[in-house]
């Protein structure tokens, strides 16, 4: 061999190794250094993944935020995920062990990065209360005010609007439901709401009137006394409502999940004569507790409007049948969607409410 060749095959060597090099180590580089070293701010959870798709390494992400909050879940536990503009939502739900939070939203995605063949992200869930981050929010003037149109006297009565009114948020609120999810909106912010905060602040026992719990069986077995506001799964009861007024009764019943239940549509009462809900002749053993579908057990509400004539706009929360609870993604028998129906409808009217529990475990 001659030397020309030699020095030929080394200069072509002396060249091509920094490039299998830099082929080599874009291949299995080193994470990102924000990926590395995390520091997280007090109240906010961050959770980052790897993998080898931007969906995978998301996943991954979202999965570490959800073991920090210590959501207790069985193994057939369903994640639904949506994401609009950044903003991912995470729902776990089914056989939830135990009566916390279930809901997890808001998980905004702050950086993602390709290192080589694999993609790094970073999601950070402000794991701040309901009422702190509203009120950040207005301090900072992100709130907007909105057009705030009229308030039923019973949303008026509501925790959360007299937070509001006392700190000098501006806008009305308007809670919505959307593939299983809630959140408040605040003027032009909306704000995710954990399963605990929706009963806390838009849940209240109160106003005139009176709706008491009226003792039913267990397994069969009667049970003597009046009742506590804590029913057992499987046992039946019975509502006795004192009319505050004469005219015309209309009965809710909403779970912790939201849902509306419609019991009585614009019954005729008369002022102070009590009456039995169901008729005890048609329904001799009552209602039967049962908590929220996906809870094993649930903080519910009964509200009772009674108005001098019957209801119109309120007629389209029908009686519930299998298919409506979930099947709607309008809405059409949620929460929000009443209070919003109340607005329209709810001048003279008289109301009151009673907060129950059912703890689930039959015996």
């Amino acid at each position: 061999m001659s030397i020309s060749v030699i020095k030929k095959r080394t200069l072509f060597s002396t060249l091509l190794l920094p490039v299998i090099y830099l082929f080599i180590t874009s291949c299995v580089s080193s994470p990102p250094v924000w990926y590395l070293n995390r520091t997280v701010s007090p109240g906010f959870i961050e959770g980052m993944g790897e993998g080898e798709t931007k969906d995978k390494a998301k996943t991954e992400s979202l999965r570490e935020i959800a073991e920090q909050v210590e959501i207790r879940v069985s193994a057939k536990t369903i994640i639904a995920e949506q994401e609009v503009e950044g903003e991912s939502s995470l729902l776990f739900e089914q056989n939830i062990e135990t009566a916390t939070d279930i809901v997890l939203t808001g998980a905004v995605k702050i950086v993602e990065e390709k290192r080589g063949g694999l993609y790094y992200v970073l999601y950070r869930y402000d794991n701040r209360p309901l009422r702190v981050r509203v009120l950040e929010a207005a301090r900072n003037g992100e709130i907007t005010s909105l057009s705030s149109g009229k308030e039923s006297p019973f949303q008026k009565s509501l925790l959360f609007n007299s937070f509001l009114t006392e700190n000098k948020v501006p806008g009305s609120f308007l809670l919505s439901r959307e593939n299983k999810l809630w959140s408040v909106s605040v003027g032009n912010r909306s704000f995710a709401l954990s399963g605990r905060e929706f009963t806390e602040n838009f849940f209240f026992s109160g106003g005139k009137g009176k709706i008491a719990l009226v003792q039913g069986s267990l397994n069969g077995s009667v049970l003597i006394g009046q009742p506590s506001d804590t029913l057992r799964e499987g046992q039946s009861f019975s509502l006795k409502i004192k009319p505050p007024a004469t005219g015309f009764l209309t009965l809710f019943y909403i779970d912790n999940a939201g849902i509306v239940i419609s019991l009585l549509e614009n019954e005729p009462v008369i002022e102070g004569e009590s009456f039995l809900y169901p008729d005890p002749y048609i329904y001799p053993n009552g209602l039967v507790a049962e908590p929220a579908t996906g809870f094993n057990s649930s903080t519910d509400m009964l509200l009772g409007l009674f108005s001098q004539e019957s209801f119109v706009n309120l007629s389209r929360f029908g009686k519930v049948s299998e298919n409506t609870v979930e099947s709607s993604n309008e809405g059409l028998y949620a929460y929000g969607r009443l209070l919003e129906a109340l607005k329209e409808e709810e001048s003279g009217v008289v109301w009151c409410s009673k907060i129950i529990h059912v703890s689930g475990n039959r015996p």
